[in-house]
């Protein structure tokens, strides 16, 4: 009598499941095998070897994510001593369906591998052994398991070269991907943003995530392309569930190949600007604008305006007038620039708060003004007609244009500067609805005017200032220094990125403003009805504008920030993420107060805190993801994580030696 067939699989299988010394194991609708190459075994040295795994025709088994329904391959490894082992790493999956469930996993057979490493000396027994759990499908799920073993010693006996096994490996195993990408959510959507690789800027495109639970599986994503770049959104599944990062692979399907990419990155916090109401976030911007004032990137700017208050005292008429008209200088320009950095993202650029100091072009204009301010104030005689025009316009000026002017400058001068408050109220302001946006930037330009408003209405508050005299000429002369140094310190931002060339044709610039001066300070020269006045002005500004450094494609720095390195350092240990930039006067005040002295130094040197800096002084867009992630867009921004399990920490803006210990003694 013949023997049933599926009799004759669960003998076979019963039987083959007793025998441990065989490479390849047999379940009922599949097998298991270890693969190793032909290369000599040597001490203290890895290899790779492969999991594969071989299931009858129609049948599937899972990622390490399955998706809606399914169950990852488990391995237990036995090791001779000293043997580590490193992995596994799982190949690029498909989408399996199974309506209404979408599940993640491969067809008919697929290979995981791991890195096996000897141990110093060998031994002549170096059997390898595993016992491995999977799930075999199609309609039904059937568990399978197999113990397996392979003599690593008689490698050269394989039937695999380790040519074809790392081959498999460089086919299967996904890349890093080395573009840049960041996450953030919209409303129930996650959306991923990031620059397409040239290879592939016509592929189809699936999001696989590490992250069970994250979003749903099922349900479609859709993708949004420009000409660099592109887009997927997804439907998130979890709404209350707070997930630090978003890891995975972006796997780009052509016509008759894919390819798969390692991608993780931060999600935006609740913490940050997500737990915020439109109220709370405007009175945040108000008091941002206000504490503005004491950054000491506006002293040089602001102390004009007080200077101007105090000429004109004896009549509070023309103080009001000049306070609102200040005020109206300081609003326009923090909306205008608001509206700017919400048009600029809209377009899918990565720009934030400040952006505009990571521009040569702006800093070298920059450096010109203050160099031509600060000459205009040690001067001590007027400019011709044509000088005077364009110095009221940025000086202390009697005149309305030059109090509209000074409210210009001074909000361009204090744009580098992030002050308390300021951070999340402009984090949440750059993902609402546009009413939103302009009442916060509205509010932190209220703040920023306040003062000088309560001044000129009440102008009874400058009698406990000094009154109006010589003294005001002395000042004046005296501003001339900071105004100076600021240029100096403008120079050394210019000199990081640019190159010395270019950071020479910007001294030709500035000797220019120099002679003009000098003229100046020549009676004979340049008087108030000289002719050749405005030709000369034309020539010098057209100089000005040829020795103007561009903004070259090189100075996009992607080299001294990555991600993907602080992930990596996350992963081994306790890590500080200072974003900072050259421009940021705020950041190296901090710098300089709490993080580059010996006590704090020793601290993160004790407790293995890895410090990492985020470098924004030039275009990064890595940076700006990130810093989108925490609800910022400018800095300073200070975060610590304790760990890659535990949400980071965000510490505050103006920072000491205490504050910073503090913070991460109670973390940590």
């Amino acid at each position: 009598m013949a023997i049933p067939r599926n009799l004759f699989v669960l003998i076979f299988f019963l039987f083959s499941a007793c025998i441990n010394s065989e490479s390849i194991g047999y379940a009922s609708n599949s097998n298991v095998e270890i693969i190793s190459g032909d290369e000599k075994l040597e001490p203290n040295k890895e290899y790779l070897i492969g999991i594969k795994y071989r299931l009858d025709s129609g049948w599937h088994t899972y990622w390490k994510n399955p998706g809606d329904s399914g169950e990852k391959a488990s391995f237990d490894w036995t090791l001779p001593e000293g043997y580590q082992i490193k992995g596994p790493y799982w190949p690029q999956p498909e989408r399996i369906p199974y309506p209404p469930l979408m599940t993640f996993g491969y067809n008919d057979q697929v290979t995981v591998f791991f890195n096996l490493v000897t141990s110093e000396t060998l031994k002549e027994n170096n059997e390898v052994s595993l016992f491995t759990k999977w799930l075999a499908c199609a309609d039904v799920c059937l568990p399978q398991e197999a113990n397996i073993t392979i003599n690593l010693s008689n490698n050269k006996s394989s039937s695999y070269s380790s040519v074809e096994i790392e081959d498999l490996f460089d086919r299967t195993i996904p890349k890093v991907f080395d573009k840049n990408i960041s996450a953030t959510y919209l409303k129930n959507k996650l959306i991923l943003s990031f620059d397409l690789p040239e290879i592939h800027k016509t592929d189809s495109i699936v999001f696989f995530p590490n992250e069970y639970g994250l979003i749903d599986y099922s349900k479609d994503q859709i993708i949004e392309r420009n000409d660099n770049s592109a887009s997927i959104s997804l439907t998130k599944i979890d709404l209350d569930k707070d997930f630090i990062n978003v890891s995975g692979l972006l796997k780009f399907i052509g016509e008759s190949s894919s390819s798969s990419y390692k991608i993780k990155t931060s999600l935006p916090q609740k913490s940050s600007y997500l737990s915020l109401s439109p109220l709370i976030a405007i009175i945040f911007a108000f008091f941002g604008g206000l504490i503005l004032n004491l950054m000491p990137c506006v002293f040089p700017v602001i102390s004009l305006k007080i200077l101007n208050f105090l000429e004109i005292s004896d009549s509070p008429k023309e103080v009001k007038k000049h306070g609102l008209v200040f005020s109206a200088g300081t609003l326009i320009t923090f909306l205008v620039i608001g509206m700017v950095i919400l048009l600029i993202r809209s377009n899918g650029e990565q720009i934030g708060w400040g952006f505009q100091l990571q521009s040569p072009i702006f800093v070298s204009a920059l450096i010109y003004l203050f160099i031509f301010m600060s000459g205009l104030f040690y001067s001590s005689f007027a400019f011709g007609s044509a000088f005077t025009r364009l110095g009221n316009l940025i000086s202390s000026s009697n005149g309305y244009s030059g109090s509209f002017g000074t409210g210009f400058l001074a909000v361009l001068v204090a744009t580098p500067c992030t002050a308390p408050f300021m951070g999340s109220a402009i984090g949440f302001a750059l993902i609402q609805p546009s009413i939103y946006s302009f009442l916060i930037f509205l509010s932190l330009g209220l703040g920023f005017c306040f003062p000088y408003l309560l001044l000129s209405f009440n102008p009874g508050l400058l009698k406990f200032l000094p009154g109006p005299g010589q003294w005001m000429e002395s000042f004046k002369k005296f501003m001339a220094i900071p105004m100076a140094l600021t240029a100096l310190w403008l120079i050394w931002v210019l000199s990081n990125q640019i190159t010395e060339a270019e950071l020479l044709r910007v001294i030709m610039g500035i000797s220019i403003i120099l002679v003009l001066i000098l003229l100046n300070n020549s009676k004979n020269i340049i008087s108030v009805n000289n002719k050749y006045n405005y030709p000369l002005i034309i020539i010098s500004l057209l100089s000005l504008i040829y020795l103007t450094p561009k903004n070259n494609d090189y100075l996009i720095d992607d080299q001294l920030f990555s991600t993907n390195e602080l992930y990596e350092k996350i992963n081994e240990g306790p890590v500080f993420l200072n974003f900072t930039a050259d421009w940021c006067i705020t950041c190296k005040v901090n710098e300089k107060v709490a993080l580059d002295n010996k006590v704090f130094k020793d601290f993160i040197t004790s407790k293995n805190i890895s410090y990492i800096k985020a470098d924004w002084t030039n275009r990064n867009d890595e940076i700006s993801s990130l810093l989108e992630s925490f609800g910022r867009s400018g800095i300073p921004l200070y975060v610590f994580y304790p760990s890659k399990d535990r949400q980071p920490i965000i510490l505050p803006e103006v920072l000491t030696e205490k504050i910073v210990i503090k913070y991460l003694s109670e973390e940590y």
